[in-house]
């Protein structure tokens, strides 16, 4: 297993976001990597809204900083619960980019009995976020199973990413 990634910018994907009274909103999810210290300020994506960080916990410890790779609880000032929701992230400043299309390298598993064909309609799982959008072949005008092509997903929503992230594709 590869060694969390504590030197790069702070990121976490959001799970889970509801209310704790007398605190306010609280959201949870996995730091994938760098660290935030309580007080700090993060942005939120993909709305890009500044948000300062109230308080943390892991496994229900209050502490002062959270690393990559542990599980947080994440009590944020100045929003509503409705305002953050599952699948958006919380990174530092200007650190992903946010798009409706994404480009990549689509590898189609061998056991697959499907081939895939240009502008399929799909589901398109990337962190914690699920977005519908249709699948562009731009070396071919389909998929086979076992093959590897560069696509374009043209999305129905925002989404923000980093070089490198991994996905998920699944039928519409």
């Amino acid at each position: 297993i590869p060694a969390p990634e504590i030197d790069k910018p702070f990121r976490l994907n959001i799970d889970r976001s509801f209310t704790v009274k007398g605190f306010g909103t609280v959201v949870t999810g996995t730091v994938l990597c760098g660290s935030v210290r309580q007080d700090d300020e993060v942005q939120q994506f993909p709305k890009k809204v500044g948000i300062r960080i109230r308080g943390l916990q892991t496994h229900g410890q209050i502490i002062n900083q959270v690393f990559a790779g542990q599980r947080a609880a994440l009590n944020l000032a100045g929003i509503a619960k409705e305002s953050i929701q599952r699948g958006d992230q919380l990174a530092e400043h200007e650190s992903l980019l946010t798009s409706y299309m994404l480009n990549a390298s689509l590898t189609i598993v061998k056991d697959s009995s499907m081939v895939l064909k240009n502008r399929t309609r799909i589901r398109l799982h990337i962190g914690s976020n699920e977005v519908f959008g249709r699948i562009v072949l731009l070396e071919g005008k389909t998929l086979s199973p076992g093959k590897t092509m560069l696509v374009q997903f043209r999305l129905e929503s925002l989404i923000s990413t980093r070089h490198g992230d991994r996905f998920i594709i699944r039928s519409f």
